[in-house]
């Protein structure tokens, strides 16, 4: 059973992660993206400036700033279209030359080919506007608290246009010599657990490295399990970081393609979504990441301590 009184460096434990992350902020995300205004969240539609704009209305609400000029960072999609990626920085540590990078993307498919109602688009509700409201929270969370750490939070576009916004991003990170990213954590669909086991989160992960065993250590050791398949890899958001950034990267998802039959559909909305579970999985993994980027002997992520 997963320790649910595991408790950090400073005191901070499980139930006080609840209470600052509340879960009508969870249900208000996730309401607000999947709702018929915001058209499934194409890139390729006018509409996906109301996503771009709400999400940093919640940013500027916790005073999380943007990491360059503006949050959005512009790329080209085609010779019609430019996508935006939003980029926000938390400011723990001015002396630092570091920072740890954590994602999710915030675009879908949008509209149905063939659309009869309001009601005919894809929603996005687990993908992925979970993975969205989990670095919301994180973000409020790590506000409130205040480690002596610098973290990224990023929301990028184009994951099913070949995680195009996760490429762009990832390059315009090497153009400019501001936080040097030590690693990259991915959030996406975290809404359904799985049918089966005692695992909360599967990791997709493209190098050894022992950020999700690092989680495990501050929580269960069953929390996170690795996943296998070439299916998980070409489609996680970690693998252009890592391929880019070369610095461990990782997507944690409880998306396995077996327990979610509403992927990719009109019904993948709220009412398909298991909130609790959400809320409470994304509560134990802030304890972990807290946990880990206030632990002291934390010095690489791709090799074990000696």
């Amino acid at each position: 059973m997963i320790c649910l009184l595991c408790r950090a460096q400073n005191g901070v434990d499980f139930k006080d992660i609840l209470e600052i992350q509340n879960i009508n902020l969870t249900k208000s995300i996730i309401s607000t993206l999947t709702c018929p205004e915001f058209e499934g969240r194409d890139i390729e539609r006018e509409s996906i400036s109301r996503s771009i704009v709400y999400i940093e209305s919640l940013l500027r609400a916790y005073n999380i700033k943007p990491y360059f000029e503006s949050y959005r960072i512009p790329y080209k999609i085609n010779n019609k279209r430019i996508g935006y990626n939003i980029v926000a920085l938390y400011r723990g540590n001015l002396r630092k030359k570091s920072a740890i990078l954590i994602t999710a993307n915030y675009d879908n498919l949008g509209l149905t080919k063939n659309r009869t109602t309001a009601d005919s688009f894809l929603k996005g509700a687990n993908d992925n506007a979970t993975g969205v409201s989990a670095v919301l929270q994180l973000a409020l969370f790590f506000n409130k608290i205040k480690p002596r750490e610098n973290i990224i939070f990023a929301f990028t576009s184009g994951k099913h246009k070949n995680m195009m916004g996760a490429g762009f991003l990832a390059d315009t990170f090497t153009k400019f010599d501001y936080l040097d990213i030590k690693y990259v954590i991915n959030l996406d669909m975290l809404g359904r657990p799985f049918e089966t086991g005692r695992n909360n989160l599967l990791c997709i992960q493209d190098t050894a490295n022992t950020i999700s065993s690092r989680l495990n250590s501050y929580i269960n050791p069953e929390f996170i399990t690795i996943a296998q398949g070439e299916a998980f890899t070409e489609s996680a958001e970690c693998t252009p970081f890592y391929n880019i950034l070369k610095v461990p990267s990782v997507t944690l998802t409880s998306f396995n393609f077996e327990n979610d039959k509403y992927y990719l559909t009109e019904k993948d909305d709220m009412d398909n979504l298991y909130v609790d579970y959400l809320h409470r999985t994304t509560a134990r993994l802030t304890l972990a990441l807290y946990s880990l980027i206030t632990d002291a002997r934390i010095v690489k992520l791709g090799q074990e301590e000696d």
